[in-house]
């Protein structure tokens, strides 16, 4: 009798065993970063391989947000305006906006969206 029970606790084993073995089905997340006062927040921003990030200018005037090695680039923004952008590879990705060459933001992209930053700012002054 005790037989038919041990193979199935070695088989609920052997199948939690698996499951963690297994690389974990993540959904891509949606990010927000705000331009105001001539800033970009908030920065740095981790997110996830897969993640959207869409930049929105609260500003009285327009701003761009364009990586600094070619990875996108908007057209300027008005007041109101969104740009997204989809990150498919890991990596720190420095941006700027191409209208005031003071506003810099930083977007860190990991495998798994998860990184402790032991400090972070919230914005860049002008």
């Amino acid at each position: 009798m005790k037989q038919p029970w041990r193979l199935i606790g070695l088989a609920v084993i052997a199948f939690a065993l698996l499951m963690l073995t297994l690389p974990s089905t993540s959904h891509a997340a949606a990010h927000a970063v705000t331009i105001r006062q001539f800033a970009f927040s908030p920065t740095p921003l981790v997110i996830a391989v897969g993640d959207t990030v869409t930049w929105t200018n609260q500003d009285g005037v327009a701003h761009t947000t364009n990586s600094i090695t070619g990875g996108w680039a908007s057209s300027p923004l008005s007041t109101g305006d969104s740009f997204s952008f989809t990150f498919t590879s890991a990596g720190s990705f420095n941006y700027i906006c191409t209208i005031h060459n003071g506003m810099q933001g930083t977007i860190i992209v990991t495998q798994h969206g998860n990184v402790f930053l032991p400090f972070a700012q919230t914005g860049n002054a002008r």
